[in-house]
């Protein structure tokens, strides 16, 4: 019995990463979660201005170390917030929202021996797909969104 209930739980848990839910559904879960199409826009934008600087603003590993790359990610943190702010847009240096990205990027970027663009741009195109409203997500994508979405709103300035 112990044998067939764990083979169940591994079918459940690639069919919660793998399988695209019903747009219906999705639709449902944001309206629950209050997930508002232009906010996924805007928290979209604010990943890709991220992304865009950490990757074309990174002086490479030969002459970075740990200390520099935390300085760089916060510059990075910081001009990406900065430039929200220049169109009216305010964001708070919320510990957890910054915390989250800080290391999904150094277990993604900094700590990767292999930094080709294409590495970063996959992580990129990954986080913009989530965040496209319209996409049809599998449960595992949607429960990111709405993590990441909720954070996003507690960093928002009123």
């Amino acid at each position: 019995m112990g044998r067939i209930k764990k083979i169940q739980k591994a079918i459940d848990f690639i069919e919660y990463i793998s399988k695209p839910m019903k747009k219906e559904d999705m639709f449902i879960y944001y309206k629950i979660n209050g997930i508002i199409l232009e906010k996924t826009e805007l928290y979209s934008d604010f990943i890709y201005g991220l992304y865009d600087l950490i990757s074309s603003t990174y002086m490479g590993d030969d002459i970075t170390d740990i200390h520099e790359q935390t300085n760089h990610f916060n510059w990075c943190w910081d001009k990406t917030i900065g430039n929200f702010k220049k169109e009216g847009i305010k964001f708070v240096k919320d510990e957890e929202l910054y915390d989250y990205f800080k290391v999904m990027f150094q277990e993604s970027f900094y700590k990767e021996e292999n930094k080709s663009s294409d590495s970063l741009s996959n992580l990129k195109k990954y986080w913009l797909s989530i965040f496209n409203y319209d996409n049809i997500k599998t449960n595992s994508e949607l429960e990111s969104l709405i993590d990441v979405y909720k954070l996003f709103e507690k960093s928002m300035s009123t």
